[in-house]
């Protein structure tokens, strides 16, 4: 499991189960830790726009491996959305440098050719 950090603090994880390989992209479900409710009520959400239908978005989070090792990537962001009977948490890695992305995804860039053959 990849774990998600901001200012240092530990907030959850996630498996990263899905993805973009061309853009180094990887999501994936947010599982939070307590320290994701002191981290929601005290750091205030991006702005809303045009851009999502979410309900909280957040920036600038890091991610880590397993073993602790920070993964380079342009942006982290987490997701909220309220739906009526459920809160749905989601993350993105963006931007993540081919040959990383292979080594933390093995298989995903031949999974993505051969969708299209």
């Amino acid at each position: 499991m990849f774990q998600f950090y901001f200012d240092g603090k530990l907030l959850g994880f996630s498996a990263l189960e899905k993805g973009d390989p061309p853009m180094g992209c990887a999501e994936g479900n947010f599982i939070p830790c307590d320290e994701f409710i002191i981290f929601r009520d005290n750091v205030p959400a991006e702005e809303k726009g045009e851009y999502d239908d979410c309900t909280n978005r957040w920036i600038g989070l890091t991610v880590t491996t397993g073993e602790g090792v920070q993964i380079e990537c342009h942006d982290v962001v987490l997701f909220e959305y309220e739906l009526p009977d459920e809160v749905e948490l989601y993350v993105d890695v963006l931007g993540m440098h081919h040959h990383l992305y292979e080594e933390l995804f093995p298989g995903r860039y031949a999974a993505y050719a051969a969708s299209f053959s």
